[in-house]
């Protein structure tokens, strides 16, 4: 029991899920995961999910980004945890079959999302220091409110250009920091939640310029947290 506690657990990027197909006896469905480790993994569930329940034996396929898919045995540890900020509940699911070779793939993207943790820290604008942003593609132009912002992307919430424009388009962003600076970048749809109304977008190819403003403005939210000033939204 120690050394399953001792196992590191790590959430996915928001640009980039864990898609986890879930079979067991009767049912079948395709989930995302809340956080995973070598011992077993998190999977979020919408609120009135009542496919599996505790104890039960299941059969996993999970697409880890950056790898292949695998399948996976497990059993169901706990359900019901509740998830606030995304008004979902959580099951638990430990691990009881699987290959050395998976185990060392979890391992290789555990420490890839650890050190992505360090390299990309997320912080999100206050009410009286919001981002300005705009999408534009070829057809479309919106306005866009941020959520949060790291050096690899940003979370908007309900954006009508996700719904209009083909996943596979970038989308041109024009972002303006409370100082006054701008980027212009392109960016990837790689995700999209409908139960909380937001996507996330990865951006591509930043300047050394860009990296810049985004590590000052970035740097300035977390020194702002820092001090304890974080508390008008």
């Amino acid at each position: 029991m120690a050394e399953k506690r001792r196992q590191k657990r790590v959430s996915p990027q928001e640009l980039e899920t864990i898609e986890v197909q879930i079979m067991g006896q009767g049912f079948m469905d395709i989930l995302h995961a809340k956080d995973i480790s070598q011992n077993g993994i998190g999977i979020y569930v919408p609120p009135h999910y009542s496919s599996a329940q505790a104890k039960n034996k299941v059969t996993l396929i999970i697409t880890v980004p950056g790898f292949k898919s695998f399948e996976a045995g497990g059993i169901i540890s706990h359900t019901g945890m509740r998830v606030h900020d995304r008004n979902r509940k959580c099951f638990g699911i430990q691990f009881t079959d699987l290959s050395d070779h998976h185990k060392k793939i979890l391992a290789s993207y555990v420490t890839q999302r650890l050190a992505d943790n360090r390299k990309h820290i997320r912080v999100e604008p206050t009410f009286l220091e919001p981002l300005s942003a705009e999408a534009m593609t070829s057809k479309y132009h919106e306005k866009l409110a941020i959520k949060d912002i790291s050096l690899g992307g940003a979370l908007a919430i309900n954006p009508l250009i996700v719904k209009m424009c083909s996943p596979e388009e970038d989308i041109e962003l024009l972002i303006a920091t409370p100082e006054g600076e701008k980027i212009r970048v392109k960016a990837a749809i790689r995700h999209s939640d409908q139960s909380s109304g937001s996507f996330g977008l990865c951006f591509k190819d930043l300047s050394d310029e860009q990296i810049s403003i985004l590590k000052r403005y970035i740097m300035h939210r977390v020194v702002q947290k820092q001090m304890g000033m974080d508390t008008l939204r």
